[in-house]
């Protein structure tokens, strides 16, 4: 393992890629084993929470207060969001997805199978079969088992947000988590939003001193990127006497590449006091996840199978996924509390995964 920054931030980030994970990102090469088409139904099927918790943390955390930094005025403050994904979300059902070339190898097995949120046991066998053309009766290509889950409580994610408000009512916002590596897998994060004080403009409210009303709208990004190993040697040499021939002898330039992005504008209200502010935020979410499988792969041609032979082709760039995580309404409550220029906050978000938030930071109005 290579730890590259700040140990806080690269602590905070391991709860999401322990070895557990990163394996679970890994292996999901072995779903196409039976061709790109199911590969492609199982990967979004299994990844799916993982793409509604992640795209959920990205739009949480972003503020504290609806107040707008004054000219000049800043804060920084580090933050933790956690989604929790309901149990519903924890398996898929392979009958439900719609395999073509794979099957269950053995059909009294439970069809349900755990996505990237579920347990740690692993689903039922997969098998790829074509006829036999010697003796016509089914040939076993490849067997795997269904992956397991990482079965953690809360998915997190950390990062540090800094604010500074420039004239007209208007506040800068950015958030960056550095790029980490963890054996074989890195990730990164920045997002940038901006907010706007509404109350400028409505002189009434503003004889109401501890009342703040907002608007504001936020981008942030976050990229994966794991290396594959992925080699014609999983498929042995030969099935039922006939060789398995073609491919090439290593392949060593595969890697699995996940971004994520949420887009989110709310309206944002709060009842600033001297030590603890009050908070709440209504608005619309919206998250993207992107699933690329890049590089050369072995696949074998179930189609092509001769008696002399099982013909492996060399498949470029094989998964290529986008899916919308969730797009919504987005509801958040909460409190900060304030002693001279250190703050913390907490706050609980209603969206399609529930998240919990809280932060530390320092702040000069």
């Amino acid at each position: 393992m290579k730890i590259k920054f700040h140990a806080i931030i690269l602590l905070a980030t391991l709860v999401l890629l322990g070895s557990q994970t990163v394996n679970s990102q890994t292996q999901i090469v072995n779903f196409i084993r039976g061709g790109v088409e199911d590969g492609e139904k199982l990967i979004q099927a299994y990844l799916q929470p993982l793409g509604n918790a992640m795209g959920t943390d990205l739009n949480a955390g972003w503020y504290n207060t609806a107040k707008v930094h004054s000219t000049l005025g800043f804060d920084v403050t580090f933050t933790l969001s956690a989604a929790f994904v309901p149990q519903t979300d924890k398996t898929f059902d392979l009958a439900d997805i719609g395999l073509k070339t794979l099957r269950i190898a053995e059909p009294s097995q439970p069809t349900n199978t755990p996505t990237f949120a579920g347990s740690r046991d692993k689903g039922p066998w997969l098998e790829l079969a074509a006829n036999n053309p010697i003796g016509g009766d089914d040939l076993i290509l490849t067997r795997f088992q269904a992956h397991n889950g990482v079965d953690i409580p809360a998915y997190p994610l950390p990062m540090v947000k800094a604010a500074i408000g420039i004239p007209a009512g208007i506040e800068i916002m950015g958030r960056f988590l550095p790029r980490i590596t963890y054996e074989d897998m890195s990730l990164g994060m920045w997002g940038a939003g901006i907010k706007y004080d509404v109350l400028q403009h409505v002189p009434v409210l503003r004889k109401f001193p501890i009342l703040n009303v907002s608007v504001m709208g936020a981008y942030t990004k976050v990229n994966s990127s794991s290396d594959i190993n992925f080699q014609k040697s999983i498929y042995g040499s030969s099935h039922a006497g006939i060789p398995v021939v073609g491919g090439k002898d290593n392949y060593d330039n595969q890697n699995l590449e996940i971004q994520m992005q949420g887009f989110t504008t709310m309206a944002l209200v709060s009842a600033d006091l001297p030590v603890i502010t009050f908070y709440g935020g209504l608005g619309y979410s919206r998250s993207l996840s992107t699933v690329d499988l890049l590089g050369d792969y072995p696949l074998i041609d179930s189609q092509n199978i001769e008696p002399g032979k099982i013909p492996i082709v060399d498949v470029t760039d094989p998964i290529a996924l986008k899916f919308t995580n969730y797009s919504g309404l987005q509801t958040t409550i909460g409190f900060k509390l304030k002693v001279a220029v250190i703050t913390f906050h907490a706050d609980y978000t209603y969206a399609n995964y529930n998240i919990v938030s809280a932060g530390l930071g320092v702040s000069l109005r």
